[in-house]
């Protein structure tokens, strides 16, 4: 049985009101790729790259009588030790982290959801899954002056990768996965790394199994409890009756449910309550991306654009020159889309929100909203505010465009007006 996260009172609330960091474990990689991922797994596999047959089954019987992160941590060292001077090292790293692709597209689409409030995403993984999931960059404790920029300036543009990236196409292998070199990266700028990342975030534990499962989140955890000092609650997704019982007092364990693939479900409501309670209430919003389609009293509902009942397709170019509209390096911009009633412009910039969601808050304007309720909009990301309908509604909505520029003046995030109109250019009007 799956659960809700209204099950958990204090959760619930940390989801509504909290700033989120999200630290994914290889369970994240398996639900995004339905291929198994394991820390375990991955050093067993690193023994099928040895010469010496011998030496593997040894490492091999030695995992399979004592799985415990002291000797995982051990029997890896000498695996990579080997591979490395036997040269099918690279073979081993590529065939573990980049033969498999995202598949997972209702996953996909709920990360893509979360990174809306610009919550972090950071993660143990050596991987690049959740950057082919999110379009997001990478960034490893190597970048750590890049990642405290990103963080200073309100953005979530990047998954933090805090024990580094194996990608065989950028020349990055930074990895960290045994005893010495843990010891070598938690000095005091590695501690700092992870500091800054947290910062006066929650943290919530996705896709870690158990924690003996994945070393990497087990010496997180290690780190955590006893290098920085918590003043909160941490909360760990996990199967319901498979809650770790060697986590500290400082990390709560929240069930999703009884299957694996009850998590996405988890993460997704998860979402929806973070939208609603920063996007979807806002009075001065009409529509989002993820606004859900709704009836009508006249049955007619179906034949909205935003019912999406055709296939978008094509319209290549005007989404390449809304896409320019969008990245031009100026705070602010206007642009005005019009044509015929019925040509597809509220569809158009509908589907161009839903595609860059990674980049930034895309909204239908309430255009009848009262500007002292427009006052409680709060910015927190560059966002592209629709106005469907200008005409007869001139002065309200000048007004409110006019708040919402105040409002990014001197932000780190740019404001983009789009304005939709139907001109009168057949004998029937539009």
């Amino acid at each position: 049985m799956r659960c809700s996260v209204s099950d958990y009172k204090n959760f619930y609330s940390v989801v509504q009101n909290n700033k989120l960091v999200y630290l994914f474990g290889t369970g994240i990689s398996s639900s995004l790729t339905g291929k198994v991922y394991s820390w375990k797994k991955w050093i067993m596999d690193g023994t099928g790259y040895m010469s010496d047959a011998a030496r593997a089954e040894e490492i091999r019987e030695s995992i399979k009588a004592d799985d415990s992160t002291g000797n995982l941590l051990a029997e890896v060292k000498s695996v990579l030790e080997i591979t490395k001077k036997e040269g099918t090292y690279s073979k081993w790293m590529q065939d573990s982290f980049e033969t498999n692709c995202v598949t997972n597209r209702p996953l996909t689409e709920t990360l893509k959801k979360l990174l809306i409030t610009q919550d972090i995403f950071a993660t143990t993984n050596y991987d690049l899954l959740l950057e082919q999931a999110t379009g997001l960059l990478a960034l490893s404790y190597e970048q750590a002056d890049q990642a405290f920029l990103m963080l200073d300036n309100g953005k979530s543009d990047a998954v933090l990768h805090i024990h580094g990236i194996y990608d065989s196409v950028g020349e990055t292998d930074n990895i960290i996965a045994d005893e010495e070199q843990y010891a070598a990266i938690l000095n005091d700028r590695g501690a700092q790394f992870i500091q800054q990342i947290l910062g006066t975030r929650t943290l919530i534990f996705v896709g870690c199994g158990q924690t003996t499962e994945d070393a990497n989140i087990a010496q997180f955890i290690r780190f955590a409890n006893d290098v920085l000092h918590i003043d909160r609650d941490y909360y760990f997704l996990c199967r319901s009756g498979e809650a770790p019982d060697d986590l500290p007092p400082f990390i709560k364990s929240v069930p999703y449910g009884d299957e694996y693939d009850d998590l996405p479900l988890f993460l997704e409501e998860v979402a929806q309550i973070r939208l609603r309670s920063r996007i979807e209430n806002s009075p001065i919003v009409s529509r989002t991306a993820f606004t859900e389609r709704v009836a009508d009293a006249y049955g007619l509902a179906e034949y909205h654009y935003s019912q999406q009942y055709l296939k978008f397709c094509g319209r290549n170019v005007e989404m390449a020159r809304l896409w320019n509209f969008y990245e031009t390096d100026r705070p602010f911009l206007w642009w005005a889309v019009t044509g015929q009633g019925g040509a597809g412009k509220s569809r158009l910039v509908l589907e161009f929100i839903r595609k860059n969601t990674a980049y930034f808050f895309g909204f239908f304007l309430n255009c009848s909203v009262e500007l002292d309720c427009a006052k409680n909009f709060q910015p927190f990301n560059d966002t592209v505010a629709i106005v469907d309908y200008v005409k007869g509604n001139e002065v309200r909505i000048a007004d409110t465009v006019s708040l919402l520029i105040d409002k990014f003046t001197d932000l780190p995030y740019k404001l983009r007006i789009l304005f939709i109109e139907r001109e009168n250019t057949t004998e029937f009007g539009s």
